[in-house]
């Protein structure tokens, strides 16, 4: 049973604070989303339904885990993120790891909040721990609530865990029904087997976010495993690390590890044009990446099989030379 007592929680006044702020926006957030689309098709950006979810993403969406680690400057990561939704991207994909930047992109998520399906992640192994960090996301966003809440980083569970009294998953059920959490959903780099398990224990998770590129399908099993079985469950799926991450986590302008002209437009045009992927989360550091991202998406011709085999020794090969970059496969 899901633990809610004064005395266990001693936060319940807040949360009911927010519970009532999030039930008075609830109607105005959806006819916002509904706006959001027919504003965006104008801008040329495709989009697709998230699975289960009543929503249409732009194809290309943006994380800003790439700008917080305090390499990019907080006036560059304000100019990135109000170019993006000017563009017409209403995804929008941060989480409270990502350094300050929440706090500093709060105002801006503000202003466009009723344009946008927010984003943001919880890795936070207890119940308390989990809504204390949830709380803070809120107010460092500026909103009363989210529109999904991603269980990051999967791979680090106890699944036999979440769904305990004191488990993260508990908590995360237990903000969706005050409304400060509108959909669930799960992220992560390694071990993929959690994601398997995972979809056949919790229904109500509703979107993976998970490593979709042209190399990684031959290192991870996300790819050919993880993809297909929330397909075939009926999930949404969301592509990451879309050009294959960066060496050492060292995030910032340039540093893809798939950058070169060819690989970039391949590993985008995979991703993107994935039949199983709603949206692609990209980390663009500067204008100028995400005006070459925004090219491929208003543009998107996915990659044929004969892309894919002419390219495929090359790609054995630095799947080679990567091994598990991301973290254990078990």
């Amino acid at each position: 049973m899901t633990p809610s007592d004064d005395t266990l929680h001693p936060r319940l006044s807040r949360r009911d604070f927010l519970r009532s702020a999030a039930g008075v926006a609830a109607l105005g957030g959806l006819h916002g989303a509904s706006r959001a689309q027919d504003e965006a098709g104008d801008e040329g950006l495709p989009k697709r339904k998230l699975g289960p979810i009543d929503y249409e993403a732009t194809i290309v969406a943006i994380g800003l885990g790439a700008m917080g680690d305090g390499r990019v400057p907080e006036p560059q990561v304000l100019e990135v993120l109000q170019a993006a939704l000017e563009a017409g991207i209403n995804y929008v994909d941060c989480a409270p790891i990502y350094g300050e930047t929440q706090r500093f992109v709060g105002p801006i998520i503000e202003e466009w909040r009723d344009r946008i399906f927010l984003v943001s992640k919880c890795n936070q192994k207890s119940y308390d721990a989990a809504w204390a960090q949830v709380e803070q996301t809120l107010e460092d966003l500026h909103t009363d609530h989210l529109d999904l809440l991603h269980l990051h980083n999967l791979g680090d569970f106890n699944l036999d865990h979440i769904e305990a009294a004191d488990g993260t998953l508990t908590a995360i059920r237990e903000m969706k029904e005050q409304g400060l959490v509108r959909h669930i959903g799960a992220s992560g780099h390694l071990r993929p087997p959690h994601f398997l398990k995972l979809l056949e224990q919790a229904s109500d998770v509703e979107l993976i976010m998970v490593p979709v590129n042209v190399v990684d399908r031959h290192v991870y099993i996300f790819d050919g495993e993880v993809v297909p079985a929330a397909r075939e469950a009926g999930r949404a799926v969301v592509a990451m690390k879309v050009l294959g991450g960066v060496v050492g986590w060292q995030y910032g302008p340039g540093r893809g590890r798939l950058t070169t002209a060819e690989q970039y437009d391949l590993t985008m045009r995979y991703a993107l044009g994935h039949p199983a992927v709603s949206t692609g989360v990209v980390g663009f550091s500067t204008v100028q990446e995400l005006e070459q991202g925004l090219s491929v998406a208003r543009n998107l011709s996915p990659v044929t099989e004969e892309e894919l085999s002419a390219f495929d020794e090359t790609a054995k090969e630095l799947a080679s030379q990567w091994g598990f970059h991301f973290g254990p496969p078990e």
